[in-house]
């Protein structure tokens, strides 16, 4: 079962967020061992990031990746919004 529970989202309800709002997800690895956490193994999966229907199997350092990736575009959006960049 993901963090997000993609699968309890009503799809009419959550398009106004966009196409892959409902599908965005995290599912937890059952494999993980203390010492995988301990040492947040470079190499072994933790889980798998899920995004249009698709799963991704990622290590620690390539979902820390993905977050700074989407804090970084956040961040972009809306520095261009302030500054007046932005098409009318």
């Amino acid at each position: 079962m993901g963090i997000n529970h993609r699968y309890g989202y009503d799809q009419k309800r959550t398009r106004r967020y966009g196409a892959l709002f409902s599908s965005i997800d995290f599912e937890l690895s059952e494999e993980l061992t203390v010492d995988d956490y301990q040492k947040k193994s470079e190499i072994k999966p933790i889980g798998a990031f899920c995004i249009g229907n698709k799963k991704f199997n990622v290590t620690f350092k390539e979902l820390q990746r993905i977050l700074e990736t989407a804090q970084s575009a956040e961040a972009s959006l809306r520095k261009k919004y302030r500054m007046g960049q932005m098409r009318y």
